[in-house]
């Protein structure tokens, strides 16, 4: 059973939501443009030029068209930066609001608890947050994909009518039913094993709700359509077969699951193995303990989009792409442990009693609130490093816009103008870095700078998007 007679107030909560967006707001704007920023930046950008060019991202290189127009827009455009700084903030309050939903059958203090560890969670756990949450293109093309998909899950199950609440079931609307079914469309063409994972574990629900709830409700079969839909229209992309060819396409499904397996295992950060052993013990825990179907069949459909991810990733052209595109796995069973945590702190036993003895209630409080402190004091010490690198861009700018050089064509093999590295010194969380030795893609600082190489890709990106001939990293020079 479940405790369904908790007192809600939510504004407290949707203030520390709304403020919680505003730091990620200012925390992204502090981050500078690195690497495919540039690729995607286009010094005379028209919007009129604007579907060509999606149709030959669309053909060449890759069927992720939202992600590759949102890029576009937010690199390209005079506001574009502004917009996605205020909408990446949205992209992790949006987060919180369906953890706040979903757990609307806990009390107040006990949400805000499980949303304070869930921004711990997210902040310390994945071992490239920077790289995913922070970088511009890294952002939008992971974290904005996998709070839509979570949007469109959550949306999935109150079609489904399987909230706890029953109050959170709306009765179906068909107006709003086709713009779910249109949302849930765009968030599968994001990103492709997020696509797969997601269409298997619907299909898995879908089966099981037939056969122990009976018809499956006109609201739920249109998400589904619009998913299958989005899903077909982003692999069939005949630039997904051109990049494979460029990638270098490993023909041995078994050596890429165990490359993706072994890339998992070394690269997962332990926090992140605590989380999944956590979600997995006390999903089967909670089950055998009160034998309530309830309490576990969200947090078992996180965990199996998590896990069908995994999967999914062996079907990648190559072994070597699969790094930061761990980030879904890593995302969804977070929301797996936090959904099992809520679900478990309300469960009754048959009899109607809580099972919670009175140390659990404070306990949960304080461990929330010192997860939240020690997130705060983490953020912080990277807001100030991501300031200082913010800066250190600027100054290279302007020493930029004045070189003598600026227009000139390269002689003697040397670049017309050499930038110095940028400097990472030590924080809290992360050791002193400098981008002279390379980039640093892993933690929650990212530097992915351009190189030595006058003819590498970064580097001819960045000089086409600052209209130069060509650029080189002088890893002699300071700042």
């Amino acid at each position: 059973m479940i405790d369904h007679d908790q007192p809600a107030n939510d504004k407290q909560a949707y203030i520390f939501i709304a403020v919680t967006g505003l730091v990620i707001y200012f925390l992204s704007a502090e981050v500078p443009r690195f690497a495919d920023d540039y690729c995607r930046a286009i010094p005379s950008f028209l919007l009129v030029d604007f579907p060509g060019l999606l149709l030959s991202e669309y053909e060449n290189w890759t069927g992720r068209i939202p992600t590759i127009a949102l890029t576009y827009l937010a690199m390209s455009t005079e506001y574009g930066l502004f917009w996605f700084h205020l909408l990446n903030g949205v992209a992790v309050s949006a987060m919180l609001v369906v953890v706040w939903r979903q757990l609307a059958h806990l009390n107040d203090i006990q949400r805000m608890a499980c949303l304070f560890l869930g921004c711990s969670l997210l902040w310390f756990a994945p071992h490239r947050l920077g790289e995913v949450m922070l970088w511009k293109s890294g952002a939008i093309g992971y974290l904005w994909g996998c709070v839509l998909a979570l949007v469109v899950v959550h949306l999935l199950w109150s079609r489904l009518g399987l909230h706890i609440r029953a109050s959170q079931n709306p009765s179906p609307r068909l107006g709003a039913e086709v713009l779910i079914a249109i949302l849930s469309l765009i968030a599968a063409a994001w990103l492709e094993h997020l696509s797969i994972a997601i269409f298997a574990a619907m299909t898995l629900m879908f089966a099981w709700f037939q056969r122990f709830r009976g018809p499956i409700p006109r609201g739920a079969w249109l998400v589904f359509a619009g998913w299958a839909m989005g899903m077909l229209f982003l692999i069939a992309a005949p630039g997904n077969y051109v990049r494979a060819s460029q990638i270098g396409y490993v023909d041995d499904l078994p050596l890429r699951l165990l490359h993706v397996i072994s890339v998992s295992w070394h690269q997962l950060t332990p926090l992140m193995f605590l989380t999944v052993a956590y979600a997995v013990t006390a999903i089967v825990a909670g089950y055998l303990r009160f034998r309530q179907v309830s309490l576990v069949l969200f947090p078992l459909l996180l965990a199996l989009i998590a896990g069908l991810t995994l999967v999914a990733l062996a079907a990648a052209p190559s072994p070597a792409v699969v790094g930061r595109a761990l980030f879904p796995f890593e995302f969804f069973m977070i929301m797996a442990a936090l959904m099992v945590t809520g679900n478990l702190l309300a469960a009754r036993n048959n009899e109607g009693a809580s099972w919670q003895s009175s140390a659990i209630h404070p306990s949960v409080v304080i461990g929330g609130s010192l997860c939240l402190l020690v997130t705060l004091v983490d953020l912080t010490h990277a807001g100030l490093t991501h300031h200082e690198l913010n800066l250190q861009n600027t100054q290279r700018d302007e020493l930029l816009r004045a070189s003598p050089a600026r227009l000139a064509s390269t002689t003697d093999d040397r670049p017309a103008i050499t930038l110095p590295p940028l400097r990472v010194r030590a924080g809290l969380f992360h050791d002193e870095h400098s981008s002279r030795d390379g980039s640093r893609v892993a933690g929650r600082i990212y530097i992915r700078d351009i190189t030595p190489d006058p003819a590498h890709w970064r580097n001819r990106c960045f000089a086409d998007a600052q209209g130069i001939s060509s650029v080189i990293l002088d890893r002699s020079a300071n700042l």
